[in-house]
């Protein structure tokens, strides 16, 4: 009820209170006291005067129970098709997507989702040298992330972009393979990126699935992929330099911090027999923050080892004229 003061501030013509005036009203339950605004009481929709908590007391005892609202005679659960299975299931209205794919269960939700990543196993057995050529790549300047994903993998290639015909020998090569890649221009830098998604099934397949950085990762693929002369290739194009002379290739040197990357050129030329030097570069130290960079591996092939990679290279070399 209403607490009746003199200090009211009161309509002279009607003599009722000011509807922006702060009055003392008393809870006809449990006899609280509170403050609110006169407007305020006049619109609430108790009849009762009651507090906070004698109001939500009334409110329970009222409302009927969320079991008797949901399974009391009436079934409220919607009958939808799954996605991936296409069985009939039953859910309540709000666990459904009106605009995108219902599942029956998390199984069939990842199935779907690497569904259309099925095509891949088939062109990638069937295309070997296009794949050696593309991990080849992503040893080089590929990157791997793995944020929210569950059963794939985010690998992004960042290419030179006056290396035009790199990028378009990379860009066919993924079409051949079926990949749906995403180009990306870094805002003021001379770099282009490559992006695309693969499972993580087929990257194990080639044991090219690692996380964090290839330095501490080590990636080393399975020797059918090692044992490819396009590795080289893929490697030489992405973290080589070729040395030219009257516009012909006469050697090749290729550089790398990673140990295990070194390893795989290494053991690509042992396989077919290719001659080849060695030598390892001590990291200098950074003079503004004082560490030491990395150790660097370099392999340097002369003009005997260049003529026998032309002779079983599929795909053309930094510098060659366009070959897809």
């Amino acid at each position: 009820m209403l607490v009746e003061k003199d200090s009211y501030k009161k309509n002279k013509k009607t003599g009722n209170i000011v509807k922006r005036q702060v009055v003392s009203v008393k809870c006809d339950s449990c006899g609280r006291v509170w403050e609110s605004l006169y407007d305020n009481r006049k619109r609430k929709k108790i009849k009762e005067d009651l507090c906070k908590s004698c109001r939500s007391r009334f409110k329970l005892v009222s409302q009927e129970s969320l079991s008797k609202r949901r399974w009391n005679n009436v079934d409220s659960k919607v009958e939808v098709i799954c996605s991936f299975c296409e069985k009939s299931v039953r859910k309540y209205p709000s666990m459904i997507h009106k605009n995108r794919n219902n599942f029956c269960d998390k199984k069939c939700r990842d199935r779907y989702v690497l569904k259309k990543y099925d095509i891949l196993y088939e062109t990638f057995n069937n295309n070997i040298d296009e794949v050696a050529y593309l991990f080849g790549l992503v040893l080089g300047d590929g990157h791997l992330r793995k944020i929210d994903q569950k059963n794939t993998t985010r690998i992004d290639i960042a290419f030179n972009l006056k290396e035009v015909n790199m990028i378009e020998l990379a860009k066919s090569i993924m079409e051949k393979l079926k990949i749906k890649f995403y180009p990306q221009i870094e805002k003021n830098s001379n770099c282009l990126h490559l992006g695309f998604v693969l499972p993580d099934d087929l990257l194990k397949k080639y044991n090219m699935l690692w996380e964090g950085s290839k330095f501490n990762a080590n990636p080393n693929p399975i020797d059918e992929i090692i044992n490819n002369i396009n590795v080289i290739i893929g490697l030489v194009n992405s973290d080589g330099h070729c040395v030219k002379r009257k516009e012909k290739i006469k050697s090749i040197r290729f550089t790398n911090t990673v140990e295990s990357i070194f390893n795989v050129f290494v053991k690509c030329l042992d396989f077919y027999n290719i001659s080849y030097s060695t030598s390892e570069v001590e990291g200098r130290i950074d003079r503004r923050t004082g560490n030491k960079n990395k150790n660097s591996f370099r392999v340097g092939i002369g003009v005997k080892g260049v003529n026998e990679i032309f002779s079983m290279k599929k795909y053309a070399l930094k510098g060659q004229s366009f070959e897809i």
